[in-house]
């Protein structure tokens, strides 16, 4: 009677709009927590930060880390075609030290010994000043700097892997070109 299907019509189109609503909801949430997950390498350390920066560093460099091999070495070892990429990632209170520099360049001596092979790139990934706001956090001291240029690495704030990360998950840039950042670059990854 009266206009009933015409507003059982209307409900049920409603109901599908709001399922349609709440299935985008649900994705954007996923999305969020994926993405709060790459934001946990600004506070964390150990293992957790590890994984994430290897799953971050794997999509930036289109390489899969699964088939890295834990030596208790290097944190990580990714070989693409030519290119050698050795690294060593650490979550620390202080800022950059001299020491977090040479144990990299240990590991970077120790894989020249072994495998002679002449493009290789020293990376040191470093979550500095962890309990402190991006904001609060101070500089890396020239001196470690000038010691990361003198050992021909580069050392990488967990920030600005992030920044890097966001241009390439906004195919701003893309893997090669990612790849050529951080082999062409020593010293300190200051922008993109």
């Amino acid at each position: 009677m009266f206009d009933d299907i015409q507003q059982l019509d209307l409900i049920r189109e409603n109901k599908e709009k709001i399922q349609l609503a709440e299935n985008e909801i649900n994705k954007a949430k996923k999305v969020m927590d994926q993405n709060n997950r790459y934001k946990s390498i600004l506070y964390t350390t150990g293992d957790e930060l590890v994984e994430v920066v290897l799953e971050i560093l794997g999509q930036l460099l289109n390489y899969d880390f699964s088939q890295f091999e834990d030596k208790k070495n290097e944190d990580f070892l990714a070989e693409i075609g030519d290119d050698v990429f050795i690294g060593e990632i650490k979550g620390v209170n202080h800022n950059v030290k001299s020491e977090n520099i040479s144990q990299l360049d240990v590991h970077y001596q120790g894989y020249l010994e072994d495998n002679e092979k002449e493009a290789e790139h020293a990376l040191l990934i470093m979550n500095y000043q962890k309990n402190k706001p991006i904001a609060d956090r101070e500089p890396v001291h020239e001196k470690q700097v000038a010691l990361a240029v003198r050992n021909g690495s580069l050392i990488i704030d967990t920030y600005m892997l992030l920044k890097l990360f966001e241009k390439f998950k906004r195919n701003e840039i893309n893997s090669e070109d990612c790849r050529n950042i951080l082999k062409s670059k020593v010293g300190i990854l200051k922008s993109i």
